[in-house]
Order: C-alpha cells, then structure tokens, then sequence
C-alpha cells in the first residue's frame, strides 16, 4: 500500500475527467472566449469569471493565464523537483523532462537521481523504474488527494476554467509581477487543512512553480521551463507509455 501512496503522490497528483466531457468543455471554452458573434454567451463566461475571487493586479486575470497555459500541440517542459517528506530525514531534489499531451496523456521522465518513467494515460498511470527493473500501474481515483496535481496539470493544459471551477475551490491573486492560483478540492469530504495546490508564475506568462501541499504535512515543489511546442512530441510519449507499460 505504501508503494502505491508514493506512486500516486510521485507522478503528479488527480484524476482526469473523461475524453468525451473535457473535449465538449474545451469547445464551450473556445466559443465562449473567442466567438465575438455570442454577446450571450460572453456574458455567461464573464458572470463565471468574476465568481472566482480575486484580488490584486487589474492587468492579469484568470481566464488569461488559461488561454496562455493550453499548448499548441504537444508541450515538453524541464523541471526540478523537491520534495519534503516525514519519511526523509532531508528533502529529496531530482530534475527531469514533462510532458504532456491533452486531453489526458502525460509523461514524467525523471532523469536524476535515477532514470524512472511516470506516464499517465486515460484514467490509468504507470510507474517504471528501469534501474531497478520495478513496474506498478494503478488507476487514477478522482477522490484520491494524492492524484490532484495530476488533475490540476491536465485542466490547466486543456484550458478548462468550466473543469476547475468543478474539482476546486479557486482563489486567483495578481501583482505587477507574479501571479498566483490557489485551488483546493472542493468535495465536501474533503477535511479542513486538506491538501491544496499552488501555481504562480510571472504576469504575461505561464506557470512556473507548482507547489503541492499534502493533509499529511508532506510537501511537493515543481519548478518548469518550457522546452517546446509541437505535436512532434507525440512520438517520444508514445515510446515512453510502452517503456511504462512493460510492451
């Protein structure tokens, strides 16, 4: 059970929502921000907006770090990891490449310390740690706190506000320079002090760190720098699901 905890806290964090509904919120999403012909429409998606509280910088919002957050294609990032954990006597530090593929395929590749492939796709995600030859799959359970930051990565990349507003509660701050997304799970099984994620990056620009704070005390930081931007990529995740899956 252990190894199963740590597979579903390392490989990113909550379930992802079927093709079919994230496919029909990412064209509402679309529709309702883009089509200048929907003045009804428009002020629909501006009454959800301005539902989400807010505070700070009157030139960055929501719905704009969304439209910066959706690729254009498949996305590659580099990241550096640290993690804060009871059972370690000093945080752990690793750094690898993300990628990610919408609606629901996602790979972490972690390089350092040792080679071990994280792949999510669907509702199912595998861990493979080629070093020491170990393999685990297990499905994603959208009520599990330790597969959020995987639902976060997922609504964020398909720029579904409609989704965010479903699975958290949503507080969105802004500077001059940064901001800020605050979001918790908004089940109400969820206990107070629950986990919760933050996701900051500059004004104008996409995430930067995601920090994921578990009910437990333990505590995961993930720093990215995007690398590239192209459906290209889609043949390396293909490679790296079979790595993961033993095919």
């Amino acid at each position: 059970m252990r190894s199963l905890s740590l597979l579903l806290k390392n490989a990113l964090g909550s379930s992802v929502a079927s093709i079919g509904r994230s496919a029909y919120r990412r064209q509402l999403f679309s529709q309702w921000f883009l089509d200048g012909t929907a003045p009804i429409r428009r002020i629909w998606f501006l009454a959800l907006f301005w539902s989400v509280p807010w505070s700070g910088y009157a030139d960055e919002s929501l719905p704009s770090v969304m439209v910066r957050m959706t690729p254009h294609g498949v996305v590659q990032f580099s990241y550096q990891e640290s993690r804060t954990m009871d059972l370690l006597a000093e945080p752990w530090h690793g750094n690898g490449v993300l990628y990610a593929d919408p609606p629901d395929r996602m790979v972490k590749l972690q390089v350092q310390p040792a080679r071990i492939v994280m792949a999510v796709d669907g509702n199912r995600m595998w861990y493979y740690d080629s070093v020491r030859q170990v393999r685990h799959s297990a499905p994603i359970r959208k009520d599990d706190e330790r597969s959020t930051l995987i639902n976060v990565m997922q609504t964020l990349l398909n720029g579904d506000l409609v989704g965010l507003q479903d699975d958290f509660r949503i507080e969105f701050s802004a500077t001059a320079d940064n901001w800020l997304l605050k979001l918790a799970p908004s089940s109400t099984e969820a206990p107070k002090g629950g986990s919760f994620v933050l996701v900051s990056g500059p004004v104008g620009g996409t995430a930067k760190r995601i920090v994921l704070q578990h009910a437990d005390g333990d505590r995961s930081e993930l720093l990215l720098t995007k690398i590239a931007d192209s459906e290209r990529l889609a043949d390396t995740i293909d490679l790296l699901l079979e790595e993961a899956e033993g095919k």
